[in-house]
C-alpha cells in the first residue's frame, strides 16, 4: 500500500473514533510506527488530525458544541461506569450541583435509583431536570439563563448569577476536553461562569470525564484539574497520563 492510499485510509478511520494508537495503526498497514508518525504529522499539518500521546484524535474546529444526542451515545459504558463511581459520594440531605452533559446525565439516572429520602439537586441541564422532576425526595432546582438547543441546557451570565447565591456539599462536573498539561477546556464560553461558579461555591468538587476527553482541548480553557477535590475516570486512562497526574499529586479514581 502506497503512502497516499494508507494517509487516506487513516483519515477514515479517524474519522469514525474518537482516538486511535499508533501501535494499532502500525500493525493494520504493516509499516513502522515512525512511518505513521509521519502520516499523522502530514494529516495534522492539513487540519484532518490531532495528534495525542500515543496517537491521535479526528480534528474538528474547537468551538463547536456536540450535540447532548451525540454526547449520550459517545463512550455511554465508561460514562456509566463512571456514575456508578460518583453516586457514592452522594448521600441522604445533601445539596449536589449537577453540571450539564452526557455524564452528569447518567449520574442523575444513579440517583433515580438511590431512593433517596431528601436530596435537593440545582442543575441547568434540561435533560436532567425532565429525567428528575417527578422523583420523590429530590427537590430540584432549575437553573435560568440562555438556552442553548444544542445542549439542551442553560447557560451564561443570568446562570452566573443564580449560581452566586446558590451553594452545594458536592459538585459534579463534566469536561469537553483534558489537555496533556491538566487544563480543561470547553467549546462554548457561555459555559464558562457556571463552571466556575459550581466549584466555588461548593464543599466538594468532583471532575467527571472519560478517557475519550484526555489529550485534547477546546477553544475555552475553564480549570486546570487540580482545580477539583477529585477526578473520577475509567480504565482506559494512559499510563502517562496517569503519571502525569501523580507528579502533579491529584487524587483520581479509576472505575
Amino acid at each position: 500500500m502506497n503512502k497516499e492510499i494508507r494517509t487516506k485510509e487513516i483519515y477514515r478511520q479517524l474519522k469514525n473514533s474518537e482516538f486511535i494508537t499508533i501501535e494499532k495503526l502500525a500493525e493494520k498497514f504493516n509499516v513502522s510506527e515512525m512511518t505513521i508518525r509521519r502520516d499523522l504529522l502530514e494529516l495534522e499539518q492539513k487540519g484532518l488530525a490531532v495528534r495525542g500521546i500515543g496517537g491521535a484524535y479526528p480534528s474538528r474546529a474547537l468551538d463547536v458544541e456536540i450535540s447532548i444526542d451525540e454526547k449520550k451515545v459517545k463512550n455511554i459504558n465508561k460514562k456509566r461506569q463512571i456514575a456508578e463511581g460518583a453516586i457514592n459520594f452522594i448521600k441522604e440531605d445533601m445539596t449536589v450541583f449537577l453540571d450539564s452533559g452526557s455524564t452528569c446525565y447518567e449520574l442523575s439516572k444513579k440517583i433515580k435509583l438511590r431512593d433517596f429520602r431528601h436530596l435537593n439537586v440545582i442543575t441547568q441541564d434540561l435533560s436532567i431536570v425532565n429525567y428528575l422532576k417527578e422523583t420523590s425526595g429530590i427537590n430540584l432546582i432549575v437553573l435560568g439563563g440562555l438556552l442553548s438547543n444544542e445542549t439542551n441546557s442553560m447557560n451564561g451570565i443570568l446562570t452566573q448569577l443564580c449560581l452566586e447565591r446558590l451553594s452545594a456539599d458536592i459538585a459534579f462536573l463534566g469536561a469537553s476536553s483534558i489537555s496533556n498539561d491538566l487544563k480543561i477546556f470547553t467549546p462554548s464560553e457561555n459555559k464558562i461562569l457556571s463552571k466556575i461558579e459550581m466549584v466555588k461555591n461548593s464543599k466538594k468538587s468532583i471532575l467527571i470525564a472519560d478517557s475519550g476527553k484526555i489529550n485534547n482541548s477546546n477553544l475555552y480553557y475553564v480549570h486546570d484539574v487540580k482545580d477539583f477535590d477529585l477526578f473520577i475516570t475509567d480504565q482506559g486512562l494512559s499510563s502517562e497520563f496517569e503519571k502525569r497526574l501523580m507528579e502533579s499529586e491529584i487524587k483520581y479514581m479509576k472505575v
